[in-house]
């Protein structure tokens, strides 16, 4: 099932967010961008993504939550089993055009199920 728990926070500012974590982790990212950041982490097993997205724009610091698996496979038994159970996923790709899908608790906290 999942390989990693994968937990989205939004951040204001990516350099010290970087700092920050890579201390408190004791890692490095692997994967850097102009506005968004990701710590994958075998102990514990954790995908932690920063997007940059300034507070002003009524969003709390949690962005979403999800869980990393091993392959699209995976991903499509996920969505089905959500079906099944009468919940309503929503199928698509990511920016990154990888396959994923999401569902909404009944906050409207966004969970998301995705490979890579």
């Amino acid at each position: 099932m999942a390989k990693r728990i994968h937990i989205s926070i939004n951040i204001t500012d990516l350099p010290k967010a970087l700092e920050f974590y890579r201390a408190f982790l004791g890692a490095e990212p692997t994967k850097v961008t102009q506005d968004f950041a990701k710590f994958e982490l075998d102990v514990p097993n954790l995908n932690l993504a920063l997007n940059v997205i300034p507070f002003e724009t009524g969003k709390g610091v949690l962005n979403h939550l999800g869980f990393q698996v091993n392959d699209a496979s995976e991903v499509q038994d996920f969505g089905e089993r959500l079906e099944r159970a009468g919940i309503t996923p929503v199928w698509g790709n990511s920016v990154a055009k990888q396959h994923k899908v999401w569902a909404y608790d009944p906050d409207s906290n966004e969970w998301e199920v995705f490979f890579e």
